[in-house]
């Protein structure tokens, strides 16, 4: 079983990650609602050499309700279970906000959108190597972004003042949580960007990331070594057990199997069921799959994360070291799918074919 101590890095990393993401949506809605003076003056530039009107990326209503709507259905929902009856409710008290920001900071900032994507653009091809945020423009980024944290703190608190009332009182309390965390998140964003508009660039790309992510604690750990150490323990401990039940009754349902076939389907689970316990209760097995992940979580604080050639050994690696617990999952549904006759599979093709003409969808009459 995991430690402790373990679950409760889980929640704080859970915590952090959610106000992170909510962070970087808020920030990039800003940017996108915000139009800096040199913009301004250039509008005005535009009026007087034509009367032609600026013709840059609004923020509509549309835009609103289809950030509103990933907000409802992957933070509301997912995360503090807000009823599907409140669902629209909801995204429409979200969506006003969102435009409530639009509208406080006035016009599109494409400006900013537009010469941080040159600055990125510049940067891969001067390095060989993408940046989320080249130091060059950091300087530039801070100075222009400075203006709307106030409003991103506002908008935040407007949020969570409209829709915890629809929520159950224990995500309520969940949700109280997460704001504090997010106001913490954009805190520490906004001292970054004082620094670097005072010209001192950090050597974080994440201007969102946590700070103190190198500093070691009272046992000589990182904050870096700490999740990573977590994530390798839950890789060893995460059985695949629970997919694979959810696996056959979907299973099930798509073949439309007959009790006889369906108790088949049960017994192949149960016997995988088994075979995966001994897999996992090998001491080898275990040490090789938490090496494998602690390296591959760890490497993601090498400069360049992504596009760092170490990744490519280690991702080799780690395939290498799940391959029998890949061939395991594969015998399970090849074992699985001798049990439906040829008319049960004609018939799923068929179901299947149903679904996708509903969705507009229309299979192809043969192999190209």
């Amino acid at each position: 079983m995991i430690d402790k101590r373990w679950q409760g890095l889980r929640q704080s990393t859970v915590t952090a990650r959610t106000a992170r993401a909510g962070a970087w949506l808020l920030v990039l809605l800003a940017a996108a609602a915000w139009h800096p003076p040199a913009a301004q003056a250039q509008t005005q530039v535009d009026a007087d050499r034509g009367g032609e009107e600026d013709t840059g990326l609004r923020f509509t209503p549309a835009m609103a309700r289809a950030f509103a709507s990933e907000y409802t259905q992957h933070v509301l929902k997912s995360r503090y279970e807000l009823p599907d009856d409140k669902r629209a409710q909801a995204q429409e008290l979200v969506a006003r906000r969102f435009m409530q920001l639009a509208h406080k900071i006035d016009k599109p900032g494409r400006e900013l959108i537009e010469r941080l994507m040159e600055e990125q653009l510049a940067h891969q091809a001067g390095s060989g190597r993408p940046s989320s945020m080249p130091p060059a423009f950091g300087k530039e980024f801070a100075e222009r972004i400075l203006p709307i944290i106030p409003e991103i703190h506002e908008v935040a608190r407007g949020i969570g003042q409209d829709v915890r009332p629809l929520l159950p009182l224990k995500q309520q309390l969940k949700m109280a949580g997460d704001l504090m965390a997010f106001k913490a998140t954009v805190d520490g964003f906004e001292a970054t960007m004082k620094k670097w508009a005072s010209g001192e660039i950090t050597s974080f790309q994440d201007p969102l990331g946590a700070h103190d992510q190198f500093e070691k604690d009272e046992t000589g750990q990182t904050r870096t070594l700490q999740q990573a150490r977590w994530r390798a323990q839950g890789e060893v401990e995460n059985t695949r057990v629970k997919q694979w039940g959810t696996y056959i009754e979907q299973f099930k349902k798509l073949y439309d199997l007959d009790p006889a076939q369906a108790a088949t389907a049960d017994s192949i689970l149960r016997e995988f069921t088994q075979r995966e316990e001994r897999l996992m209760a090998d001491p080898t097995w275990r040490d090789r799959i938490y090496e494998g992940q602690l390296w591959a979580v760890m490497s993601l604080a090498l400069t360049g994360d992504w596009s760092h050639p170490a990744r490519t050994l280690i991702e080799d690696q780690m395939a290498l070291r799940r391959q029998s617990w890949d061939d395991l999952e594969a015998e399970f549904k090849a074992r699985l799918e001798s049990i439906p006759t040829t008319a049960q599979r004609r018939a799923a093709e068929e179901k299947i074919a149903r679904l996708m003409q509903e969705k507009g969808l229309q299979l192809p009459e043969g192999q190209p």
